[in-house]
């Protein structure tokens, strides 16, 4: 058997980031676009082991590892976080004296010493608004 490390991984394993099969399957990874894809993959690469709802993550970082502007990318966090795979744990502020970027939560592994709610393997195709509604401010003329 090898050597395990404090973290549970074994001592010398490359990092990588593991799709599991169970996940491609189901309804919820089927219905993602490319953009939310490959955002769930660069959230994933910064999990640790250990740094669950600690993931920052800014849209303007996302739009540079993505290689698109800043909508897509914006959408692309709204579709993971509307379908399930991740959760907002501190939101992010730009101002002048306060830059700091949202913090995630992947859904997938443990947080806080809970189990992992999986909150993407309750999702279903027959939802038709898969992004839940934000604070929007709505303008009539």
């Amino acid at each position: 058997m090898a050597d395990m490390g404090n973290n549970g991984r074994r001592k010398g394993e490359p990092k990588h980031v593991r799709i599991y099969r169970w996940m491609f399957d189901c309804p919820a990874y089927r219905s993602l676009n490319v953009y939310e894809r490959c955002l769930l993959v660069e959230l994933g690469r910064r999990y640790n082991g250990t740094n669950n709802g600690e993931i920052s993550m800014s849209v303007r970082e996302a739009a540079n590892r993505l290689g698109c502007s800043i909508n897509p990318a914006a959408k692309a966090f709204r579709g993971l976080e509307g379908r399930g795979f991740i959760r907002t744990h501190v939101k992010g502020a730009f101002n002048v004296k306060q830059r700091h970027a949202t913090t995630w939560i992947l859904t997938e592994y443990e947080y806080a010493g809970k189990k992992p709610t999986k909150d993407f393997m309750k999702w279903s195709t027959e939802k038709q608004n898969p992004v839940s509604p934000r604070n929007t401010v709505s303008i009539t003329s």
